[in-house]
């Protein structure tokens, strides 16, 4: 095992443990191939929604290497309510994984990489218990995004 990878595998059960509690009804990553987010992958999240009584927030969790070329990053996003086959919202969000004047890394991280957390919605209600996904894509100038190492997802009951 390489020490960046051990790094971020550290790094991940810290966060995954931290952010553990009883408001979290979703939490999950995909580890992208070589590191690479290809334009034409699009990733996809299925949960389940129990209590549609509750508002929600959705996050996108991105972790990034510090080779990542951009300060930012555009992806496009769709949440879906999968029983009835239909597109709940559709839209095209960006976030800054970097400071655009001293190319710094946000976020938090250890060694190499870094998590940043990009929030799709705030107290989301969702109409109906049942099943839904959220799919989502890069939307860069290149067709094959280097050292984005995993995109990931928490859906957790909004706290007052």
């Amino acid at each position: 095992m390489t020490k960046n990878y051990t790094l971020c595998l550290i790094f991940s059960i810290l966060i995954l443990s931290s952010g553990c509690s009883n408001q979290v009804v979703y939490e999950n990553y995909i580890d992208l191939n070589d590191n690479y987010w290809a334009e034409d992958n699009q990733l996809e999240f299925a949960f389940e929604i129990q209590d549609s009584g509750v508002p929600y927030d959705l996050s996108v969790y991105i972790r990034n290497g510090l080779s990542y070329p951009f300060y930012n990053l555009y992806v496009k996003y769709e949440l879906l309510d999968d029983k009835k086959n239909t597109v709940l919202s559709s839209e095209m969000k960006e976030t800054s994984l970097m400071d655009p004047t001293t190319g710094r890394p946000l976020g938090s991280g250890v060694g190499d990489f870094y998590n940043n957390e990009m929030n799709i919605f705030s107290d989301f209600k969702f109409q109906s218990p049942g099943k839904y996904s959220l799919k989502i894509n890069q939307y860069m100038r290149m067709d094959s995004l280097p050292d984005i190492t995993a995109i990931g997802l928490k859906v957790a009951k909004s706290e007052d």
